[in-house]
Order: structure tokens, then sequence, then C-alpha cells
């Protein structure tokens, strides 16, 4: 499957559209942050160069539709407060990995459920 058009969602409170480069900047704040990465098995970002690095993979391994990453924003602010995603998607086996970050003040708030 490909994921062309890029699907974007929208819920009751949260717009969810492709992660890009023009998101480095609060994508960076996400990915340097040791409370959200705590759990995250890949490395902390130090640089924004690492951050950019992260979308760009994102978005270079969209076309072979076993990946895909949505960014999260609140409706009505553009910042992004996190992303979700499935990896590794097997399609033949029906399944795949669902990942996500979200920065430390929308936590706790039902924001993931609705994503």
């Amino acid at each position: 499957m490909k994921f062309s058009p890029f699907p974007n969602l929208e819920t009751e409170n949260l717009l969810l559209t492709e992660l890009n480069l023009n998101d480095a900047e609060d994508f960076h704040v996400l990915r340097s942050d040791p409370r959200i990465m705590k759990y995250i098995p890949r490395p902390r970002a130090v640089k924004i160069e690492d951050s950019i690095a992260v979308i760009q993979k994102t978005m270079d391994l969209l076309p072979e539709g076993n990946h895909i990453t949505w960014s999260i924003r609140m409706k009505g602010n553009k910042t992004v407060i996190g992303t979700i995603g499935y990896y590794r998607i097997q399609w033949e086996n029906l399944r795949g990995e669902v990942g996500y970050i979200l920065h430390p003040d929308f936590q706790g708030k039902a924001t993931m459920s609705e994503a």
C-alpha cells in the first residue's frame, strides 16, 4: 500500500498531518527532551541536524509503504506537540508497530488516545 496522497486526519481536537522539514524546530524540542526520549529506543537528538535527519528518514521511507508518521497538532495551533505512526508494517501478515512521542504538557490528557 502506498500512502499517496498522504492521509491527513482530523479528530475533535487534533490535526494529524505529514511530518516534514518545516516541522524541524518543533520536532527537535520533542526529540531532544530526555523526559520524552526516556523510553524511546532511539538516540536523543543533540543538534537540530539530528532531528532533521530523522524527519528526512521518515519522508524517505514513506514511498516504500511500510512506515508512516503523522505530526500531531492541536486544532488552531501550528506547533507540533507529538508524532504517531506505524512502523515495520507487514501488509501480508496484517501487522505493524505503533510508535509515538508526545510533549509532557499534553500527557495524561487523553491526547494519544484521541490521536
